[in-house]
């Protein structure tokens, strides 16, 4: 079976890159020991049966037992029994493979004729997921990923299969590292010159261009940190370009000087004007994609920001302070904040602070009621909710914050 739109490779998808993985993990296993490889199954598996061994035994019968007629004379093993056993086998094979590409965050491609027909027999018990055509994961594996992930294991794989792919935009974002929103999350992107890669399949965008600025990361082929930000600035709306652009800067993956410097390469280049506001808008002190994006939608309303992440003393507490996601003004000039809800968001601040979900929570219910003794108004929104331009504008509206240029709800 070729690949979809590729002519690169004439033997087996991932034969060079999965073989030695493969060796690892058959040399790990003998180094591991019993409990450590156990642990390793675990992490997606039942302790008991695997999964693929279950499908396996579904379409095997055994021997019936030799009747006492037949004396002590030992039974040679029959068609039913060298089928059972080397389905068996590719069941272990299979499942080492799947451990492998778990632990490289890929998606499986079968190595071998018989793991590819166990493999479909696998998807028809309910075992593996076909997350696309001849790539497979382990199902209660591939369920517990979120999108951002689950793209991330395929754009891996299809790196690894496509050697003349570079993977880009959103795609690119995720192997470097970069907060993308899950809305664009998928479809794959790659980039090829001009006159290679092929047709693409379905789940796919091809970009081509003369000049690729790529790097390898992680063994992955992906445009460079730089043209990753700066593609996605000329390519998606401001919400989700302002996401990953905050993303890259915060995390010090790339910087501004380094921005402006490439997009001054390119005059006249298509998107560069885009790409350009983006940059000039981007803030390394949004702390989440939910905030970035709301601000994006603001933007695109006309609201003025008046700061990010303002400080504001805490009157009860001498000393402590606490940060507003995203400040603007009412009508009469009084600050409003913005805040931003997310359960991501309040499981990553209960980690750091050692509590659980439900006590911090009820700590930000506090910490609102400390901002409001400012005079503060907190308007909140959830993250679903930062691309609802209507809601946002009904619930600013309520607390008399409305698009510059504009003095009341007729707006």
């Amino acid at each position: 079976m070729r690949p979809e739109g590729t002519e690169d490779r004439a033997s087996t998808p991932f034969e060079e890159p999965f073989a030695a993985g493969i060796a690892a993990a058959r040399a790990d296993s003998g180094r591991m020991g019993a409990p450590a490889a156990s642990a390793a199954r675990a992490r997606t598996n039942p302790p008991s049966v695997s999964p693929l061994a279950c499908a396996t035994n579904q379409g095997a019968t055994m021997p019936e037992k030799p009747s006492s007629a037949a004396g002590s004379q030992r039974p040679q093993p029959g068609p039913t029994t060298q089928t059972a056993a080397r389905q068996a086998s590719h069941a272990h094979a299979a499942d080492r493979h799947l451990d492998v590409a778990e632990r490289r965050r890929l998606c499986l491609v079968a190595t071998s004729p018989g793991e590819s027909r166990l493999l479909r027999r696998g998807v028809q018990a309910g075992a593996i997921t076909c997350v696309r055509r001849g790539m497979f994961s382990r199902t209660g594996y591939w369920e517990q990923l979120d999108p951002c992930e689950r793209a991330l294991h395929m754009a891996r794989t299809l790196s690894l299969r496509h050697r003349s792919w570079v993977i880009s935009h959103a795609s690119a974002a995720l192997v470097h590292g970069m907060g993308v929103p899950y809305r664009i999350a998928s479809p794959i992107h790659f980039v090829t010159h001009s006159r290679g890669g092929g047709r693409p399949g379905p789940g796919l965008v091809h970009h081509r261009c003369d000049t690729l600025e790529w790097d390898v990361f992680d063994g992955v082929q992906a445009t460079s940190p730089v043209r990753t930000v700066c593609d996605c600035a000329a390519a998606y709306p401001l919400p989700d370009a302002l996401a990953i652009a905050d993303s890259a800067l915060r995390s010090g993956i790339v910087t501004r000087e380094q921005l402006e410097a490439h997009l001054a390469g390119r005059p006249g280049s298509r998107g560069v004007a885009r790409s350009r506001r983006v940059v000039a808008l981007a803030d390394s002190r949004a702390e989440s994609g939910g905030e970035s994006a709301a601000r994006g939608t603001l933007i695109e309303l006309g609201y003025e920001i008046y700061d990010l992440q303002l400080v504001v003393d805490d009157l009860e507490a001498p000393g402590r302070t606490h940060r507003l996601d995203i400040v603007l003004r009412d009508s009469a000039g009084r600050l409003v904040a913005l805040e931003v809800d997310g359960r991501v968001k309040y499981e990553r601040l209960a980690e750091a602070e050692g509590i659980d979900s439900v006590e911090m929570m009820m700590r930000e219910r506090q910490r609102e009621a400390r901002v409001t003794a400012h005079g503060i108004p907190v308007v909140r929104i959830s993250g679903k909710d930062v691309y609802d331009k209507d809601l946002i504008k009904r619930r600013l509206a309520a607390y008399g914050v409305y698009p510059q240029g504009t003095n009341g709800p007729s707006a």
